[in-house]
């Protein structure tokens, strides 16, 4: 299996000035949208995020979250309070394709309590997420926008990080997108 090392990878992908932005934003108690295609690096800053601050991460959000469960939030029926949850949670919601508009009222209702400090959201389209108004203005410039790696790129960080001799030209040369060369070389690595 290749392994995608965030410190080596910053070499290459040039991540640095984006993950100190998303640092941060997040210190800075703040809803930051991190959007980019597959292979984009999106997974690198949010590993090194997890492994620099204490965060809530929720991994591939489709359209059903369950926000209560994700923060360890429990309320009773008898008293629908809130008193007793911690407070000051960094929240990533990771890989968001749509969420439904009563999530957004109750993330931006956590973030009010002081609940979610900063929350992240990374998805591959910003266009699909319909944010609604008062996100975007949440939000603001707190995005950060990742590209995909060029082919000379995208094929140096594969050849520092296997051993085999395998033709990644053309390994490249015949796959769909960066995401689908990672994976056809695994499989060459797997034979």
């Amino acid at each position: 299996m290749l392994e995608y090392n965030a410190f080596k990878t910053d070499e290459i992908i040039n991540l640095a000035e984006d993950l100190e932005n998303l640092i941060y934003f997040v210190d800075g108690s703040s809803m930051v949208l991190i959007h980019g295609p597959r292979c984009s690096g999106k997974s690198v800053l949010i590993r090194e995020l997890v492994r620099r601050r204490n965060v809530v991460y929720v991994p591939q959000v489709g359209k059903e979250l369950d926000l209560d469960s994700a923060l360890k939030i429990k309320r009773t029926l008898l008293t629908n309070s809130l008193k007793k949850v911690p407070k000051n949670k960094v929240v990533v919601l990771d890989n968001v394709e749509k969420l439904p508009l009563n999530t957004y009222k109750k993330l931006q209702f956590y973030f009010d309590q002081g609940i979610i400090k900063s929350l992240v959201i990374t998805t591959r389209d910003k266009s699909n997420l319909k944010l609604p108004m008062s996100f975007q203005d949440r939000i603001g410039k707190k995005v950060i926008g990742l590209y995909p790696l060029a082919k000379n790129d995208i094929i140096r960080l594969v050849s520092d990080r296997i051993e085999e001799d395998l033709d990644l030209e053309k390994i490249y040369e015949d796959s769909k997108d960066n995401y689908d060369f990672f994976i056809k070389v695994n499989e060459e690595l797997e034979k």
